[in-house]
């Protein structure tokens, strides 16, 4: 009988069960983890195992790092699709009866808007920040019409 070592992959014993990939290099038999059945982020090193094995923890890190803000945008906004469309929901809108500014600005403490609509008065609309970091205040229509017209200088 011929003594077969053990095969090894990112520092773990291969077993009879795991999926291997065998390589030819400079006539040395190499033996790596199956990266294509990756569903950890580690998929391309499959593409390249001799010069990418050694990443492999870093990019489940990376990945599980994705995956948590994936998560978060997800309960929060509902989907990464209606995440990308914060350009409806950011800045001035018109609204029913105002117009509504919302601004994120997570390290903020305050934030307000004012112009040649309230004569410049800095702290008149000053918008309500939520957990998120997002900050909103509606401006009320004045005899109808939008408070801050077409033109209208705001800071």
């Amino acid at each position: 009988l011929a003594y077969t070592p053990p095969m090894y992959c990112n520092g773990q014993e291969l077993t009879d069960d795991t999926p291997v990939s065998h390589y030819s290099l400079e006539g040395k038999d190499l033996y790596f983890k199956d990266w294509e059945a990756c569903k950890d982020g580690t998929s391309i090193v499959a593409s390249d195992p001799v010069n990418l094995e050694c990443y492999a923890d870093a990019m489940r890190h990376k990945f599980g790092k994705y995956k948590e803000l994936k998560s978060r945008i997800e309960t929060v906004e509902g989907s990464v699709y209606q995440f990308a469309e914060g350009y409806k929901r950011f800045g001035l809108h018109r609204v029913s009866g105002a117009i509504r500014y919302t601004e994120w600005a997570p390290s903020a403490h305050r934030l307000s808007i004012f112009g040649d609509f309230n004569n410049w008065n800095k702290w008149e609309f000053e918008a309500k920040k939520d957990e998120y970091g997002v900050f909103t205040v509606d401006i009320p229509d004045k005899a109808g019409l939008p408070a801050i017209a077409n033109g209208t200088l705001v800071k």
